[in-house]
């Protein structure tokens, strides 16, 4: 059972830190998260906030990652809570094992959230994407005629 516990750990933690990190669907979430975790000045909130402060690196992030994922398999499984940070450093690392191998078939999209097909857009083409993006509220010659004057 604690195997299993341990693989079930360890993937969700891998499936986490894969859409919290390279997820285009949090890409904002997680810009305006770490920019303001990271404008504390006080040592002591900063220090608070080491969480959202590891969403800058997969790495970092794992570990916490993978602290959520243990307690949360334990629970649905009915186990002691203390299973959790058991399971905690060998889950963090077998998610990060398995990223290392299977690097060159398995990637996300990207670390800034876009698809391989928009980091070699043209400008014309990244500028398409926008207006989708932003709707109505997006209007390229509004801005030039704004900048001319």
């Amino acid at each position: 059972m604690l195997t299993q516990l341990l693989l079930i750990s360890a993937v969700l933690t891998w499936a986490l830190v894969e859409v919290v990190n390279h997820g285009e669907i949090l890409l904002d979430v997680r810009l305006v998260t770490y920019r303001w975790a990271e404008s504390w000045k006080s040592r002591i909130v900063r220090f608070l906030l080491i969480p959202l402060r590891s969403l800058g690196c997969p790495y970092c992030f794992s570990h916490w990652a993978a602290l959520g994922a243990s307690f949360a398999v334990v629970f649905a499984a009915g186990e002691r809570w203390w299973w959790a940070p058991i399971l905690w450093l060998p889950a963090t690392r077998l998610a990060n094992l398995a990223n290392d191998l299977t690097h060159g078939v398995c990637r996300t999209p990207g670390r800034q959230g876009l698809s391989r097909q928009m980091k070699d857009a043209s400008p014309q083409e990244l500028e398409m994407r926008l207006i989708e993006l932003l709707g109505d509220s997006y209007n390229p010659t509004k801005v030039e005629n704004e900048e001319k004057d």
